[in-house]
């Protein structure tokens, strides 16, 4: 999921983690906590979070969370640097 959310730019990122967190164990609840921290080649490091209820939820979401600011970073800085 992340590799296919991450292709478009697999040549500027150059490292990825991924934390996995169950706050209540076995309990049921919004408690799953999937943490996506991407390093792009001359930036700071984004990170993105996503709470819920189901561990494979919070990693589908956070990778597409990941998508979109990776996707953002990347325009604001070619924008920037045409002007």
């Amino acid at each position: 999921v992340i590799s296919k959310a991450t292709k478009l730019f697999q040549d500027q990122i150059t490292r990825i983690e991924v934390h996995l967190h169950d706050g209540d164990g076995p309990r049921s609840g919004i408690d799953k906590t999937c943490t996506i921290e991407a390093r792009l080649a001359g930036h700071d490091p984004l990170a993105v979070e996503y709470d819920a209820d189901d561990l494979y939820v919070a990693i589908d979401e956070a990778a597409g969370k990941l998508e979109r600011a990776v996707r953002r970073k990347i325009e604001r800085h070619e924008a920037h640097k045409w002007q």
